[in-house]
């Protein structure tokens, strides 16, 4: 396990543990919209992705999309 920054736009920041950024984003963020950009860094190696997500009309998860 690693620990990650959760770095949601115009949000408070939050950190986590995970396999990897893809992991953490899922944990925390299913509180956020769906099209808000959330950066999660590595704080070993300072590694940062943005991801979004997809939902279907239901409201299921569709993808998690990496910017």
């Amino acid at each position: 396990m690693k620990n990650y920054i959760i770095m949601p736009e115009g949000c408070r920041w939050s950190e986590v543990q995970a396999t990897s950024a893809e992991m953490a984003y899922r944990s925390q963020c299913c509180w956020y919209s769906p099209g808000k950009r959330v950066a999660v860094r590595d704080t070993t190696t300072g590694e940062t992705v943005i991801f979004t997500r997809r939902l279907d009309n239901a409201g299921n998860l569709l993808e998690v999309v990496q910017k």
